[in-house]
């Protein structure tokens, strides 16, 4: 599943069974699933990468940061 959206939705579901459950030999692995899911969804979430999703047709094109301050890492590009 690639839907970042939907792996949290799905890790929801999961923490809300665990805690209906009631019973630890159930709870516990659901709630470890629910976290994985969460964690496959952070991967998944370009936001949560740190990266955004260029515009179509976009061109990468290098260019100065003038007055503002450099940030190390970062690639501007208009």
């Amino acid at each position: 599943m690639t839907d970042p959206n939907r792996l949290r939705d799905l890790a929801s579901w999961y923490r809300e069974f665990a805690v209906r459950s009631g019973v630890a030999s159930i709870s516990v692995p659901r709630l470890q699933m629910a976290d994985d899911l969460d964690r496959e969804a952070d991967k998944l979430d370009p936001l949560k990468r740190g990266c955004l999703p260029l515009p179509a047709g976009h061109r990468w094109q290098s260019r100065p940061v003038v007055g503002a301050a450099r940030v190390r890492g970062a690639v501007t590009g208009r």
